[in-house]
């Protein structure tokens, strides 16, 4: 996941639809971005059960606590 954090910022979700475009830009694969946010305690799967295509994920974050685990997931060097 060093990739993501080093270098110009790149929109990879956008409107809870993957940007596969970018994601292909950065050389990231979607089951690379699901494992890291699976591995930081986050709750990811996709959303074919709702007819969706693969490119649809949900994250699932309820509390203020979680919220910030998904940022901090995401951009490990914001402060908290």
């Amino acid at each position: 996941m060093r990739r993501l954090l080093c270098g110009k910022p790149v929109i990879l979700v956008e409107n809870g639809t993957i940007c596969q475009r970018n994601l292909a830009r950065t050389r990231i694969h979607l089951d690379e971005l699901t494992e890291h946010l699976r591995e930081q305690g986050i709750l990811v799967r996709d959303c074919a059960s709702f007819g969706l295509s693969p490119r649809h994920l949900r994250v699932g974050v309820r509390t203020p606590a979680e919220n910030l685990r998904l940022i901090q997931a995401l951009w490990p060097s914001e402060p908290a």
